[in-house]
């Protein structure tokens, strides 16, 4: 269906997508298990909907095509994934520094407050806030 005044308040309308298309489809995160602790700086919904999609655009670009089979571990047909660690292995870049019950420090980003995690810093081998 094309999108216009003749289509359905209820259509989705999206461009014609061509090539190799990354995309990510974030849940609504101001729920029990997906939302940060309270209180937070904004407010669970926005601090959670930040995390949630720092966490996940940073794996889009550093493993935007994640191996589909062990054969594709072996034969390095992957992004960025943690093979040096015992306790990482196979874990994309978001998940090294994800703390379990989402309980991280405020960070100040143009002047406003946002409560999210870190990323894995190949430049300094630990979780930081700073590329």
């Amino acid at each position: 269906m094309e999108c216009g005044a003749a289509a359905p308040s209820s259509c989705l309308c999206l461009p014609e997508l061509r090539g190799h298309v990354l995309l990510s489809v974030e849940p609504y995160q101001n729920v029990d298990g997906c939302s940060v602790s309270t209180p937070s700086p904004k407010c669970a919904l926005v601090d959670s909907t930040a995390y949630v999609l720092s966490h996940e655009t940073f794996e889009t670009i550093t493993d935007p095509d994640p191996p589909a089979t062990f054969a594709d571990l072996l034969n390095g047909n992957f992004g960025w994934l943690a093979l040096n660690s015992v306790v990482e292995f196979g874990e994309e870049i978001g998940d090294i520094c994800e703390e379990p019950f989402f309980q991280y420090n405020p960070v100040t980003l143009n002047a406003k407050s946002y409560e999210i995690q870190p990323e894995y810093s190949n430049k300094f081998h630990t979780c930081a806030f700073v590329p």
